[in-house]
């Protein structure tokens, strides 16, 4: 009953686990939005916080990926009334 799932994984994009829980989606017929947030480039070694936030994962990049998702949500409806 979602419109929207959001994956965050912190392992490789492509073949990960978030790619076989979006195709489990789509074969039981989900007709929402999903969206997979995962490093689709190798990391060299850093810090975690460094990587975490070259990755998309960090507290402050998910909040603005979170409020990136409400805003396009919220520009859908407008554009629908």
């Amino acid at each position: 009953s979602y419109q929207q799932v959001i994956f965050l994984e912190e392992a490789y994009y492509y073949g990960g686990i978030s790619q076989l829980m979006g195709d489990a989606l789509l074969e039981r017929g989900f007709t929402g939005k999903y969206r997979r947030i995962a490093p689709k480039a190798y990391l060299p070694q850093a810090s975690m916080e460094s990587q975490m936030e070259q990755m998309h994962l960090s507290e402050h990049a998910i909040f603005q990926d979170m409020q990136q998702v409400f805003q396009e949500k919220k520009d859908v409806r407008h554009a629908e009334a």
